[in-house]
């Protein structure tokens, strides 16, 4: 594989035995042979790609003071940091310079409230998210966006359990109340 294939999910999303067999078999090789891949035919809308991409511009065009108001808090992973105030090697322990970017994260939308997710372990997992009120539409945008790829991921979770010659449900309720955070990243 010379490579990164561009794999077309859309087979396996139709639900047909045949599309799911063929689109797993190309996930697995894909995955067993370079270890990346790259998804088309996701069903995520045009236009909702497109109005992530405005607002999220929207937001770093935005004053520095302005975004610092959402700087991200030390009890969890929402919201902003600033250009310049992370490096990847730090998480290594190394010095370098800081990383040329600033970004802004939330994490899961629409946590149902209930004994796990107000539980104290799990609780900062599913703490609020942070919303900047300056940029029209940004709340809303993001969450449809955090929406859509909590669909395309559990897909992709299907996909792998069939690759593995799982039933295609295997890692549902190992998903079911995942902690992810979604960031965008400003370089």
């Amino acid at each position: 594989m010379d490579s990164v294939p561009v794999i077309d999910i859309a087979p396996f999303l139709d639900g047909t035995a045949k599309g799911e067999a063929a689109v797993a078999q190309a996930v697995d090789g894909a995955c067993s042979m370079l270890g990346f891949l790259i998804i088309a035919g996701h069903g995520v809308p045009d236009n909702l790609i497109d109005d992530m991409r405005g607002v999220s511009f929207a937001y770093f065009d935005r004053p520095t003071e302005e975004k610092l108001t959402l700087r991200m808090p030390p009890d969890r992973y929402r919201g902003y940091i600033s250009l310049g105030s992370e490096a990847l090697s730090y998480s290594l322990d190394e010095e370098s310079p800081p990383d040329f970017k600033e970004s802004f994260s939330i994490g899961p939308v629409d946590p149902p409230d209930d004994a796990y997710h107000r539980a104290a372990a799990p609780a900062k997992f599913f703490a609020p998210n942070l919303w900047p009120e300056s940029v029209p539409g940004f709340r809303p945008v993001w969450e449809a966006y955090y929406r859509e790829m909590e669909r395309v991921a559990t897909t992709l979770m299907r996909i792998f359990a069939v690759g593995l010659g799982m039933d295609k449900h295997y890692f549902d309720d190992k998903v079911d109340r995942h902690i992810t955070n979604f960031s965008v990243l400003h370089y």
